[in-house]
């Protein structure tokens, strides 16, 4: 389930806690029911239109963030035969993804453009696979709930992340990618780690931002490690004598 629709749930569910109809909210908020109706699945809400509605309820943006990230902490884990099968069948795979992102049958569909014989594969897969319950008009029903998490060394760690660090590897001579060893003080690492966790929040951040008001966006891979290196040339001259 994406980000923008899990921020839309809280602000839906405090509206009901709060004994307000939706139109009861619109009119707080400032604006027609139609255009509260749209902001409420995640379309064209802004980020000033989220502070407004929030505003209404009396939550902070930090209020929300929190709910939505103490769900996102669920887990669940794949059966062996489920990442199997997904190390297979990539195009099943990533039709799952959307499904957990929130995405209906319908949206994937008219995204990709998929074919009738398609979907019907898909959805008979994942429903063998007991991730969904494969309903009437081609609808699903997720089984599970919160992020998936692959097994360490299972087969979707190694089709699909081994892959991704290979590219990483080999866009090492980009201008955005460096690797370096060099020698730090105490000082200076523990300043060098508050650096890369300011860069980790903000990536986070900005990747919210994204979710939240529906922007277009490109996808980026960040990596960043920080390890102390055992490796140096000492070693071949110890070998030479």
């Amino acid at each position: 389930m994406d980000y923008s629709y899990k921020i839309m749930n809280v602000i839906k569910n405090t509206v009901k806690q709060d004994g307000l109809t939706q139109q009861q909210f619109a009119n707080k908020v400032g604006v027609s029911l139609p255009t509260l109706k749209r902001w409420l699945t995640g379309t064209g809400v802004t980020l000033q239109n989220l502070g407004d509605m929030c505003e209404v309820l009396g939550l902070s943006l930090s209020d929300v963030a929190s709910q939505v990230d103490d769900e996102n902490k669920k887990e669940f884990f794949y059966t062996d035969e489920q990442e199997i099968f997904f190390a297979n069948n990539p195009d099943c795979f990533a039709y799952f993804d959307y499904l957990i992102k929130g995405l209906s049958t319908q949206k994937i569909r008219s995204k990709f453009q998929l074919r009738p014989k398609q979907i019907t594969m898909y959805l008979s897969s994942l429903d063998r696979l007991n991730l969904i319950e494969w309903l009437p008009d081609n609808k699903a029903k997720l089984l599970v709930k919160g992020e998936p998490v692959w097994k360490k060394t299972g087969p979707l760690v190694k089709k699909y992340k081994l892959d991704i660090w290979n590219e990483f590897i080999q866009s090492r001579n980009e201008v955005n990618s460096s690797f370096y060893l060099h020698d730090y003080t105490k000082e200076d690492l523990e300043r060098i780690k508050v650096k890369i966790s300011e860069l980790v929040t903000l990536t986070k951040a900005a990747n919210k931002k994204v979710s939240i008001t529906n922007q277009k966006s490109d996808a980026y891979g960040f990596f960043f490690c920080l390890q102390k290196y055992r490796w140096n040339l000492d070693q071949y001259l110890n070998k030479a004598k």
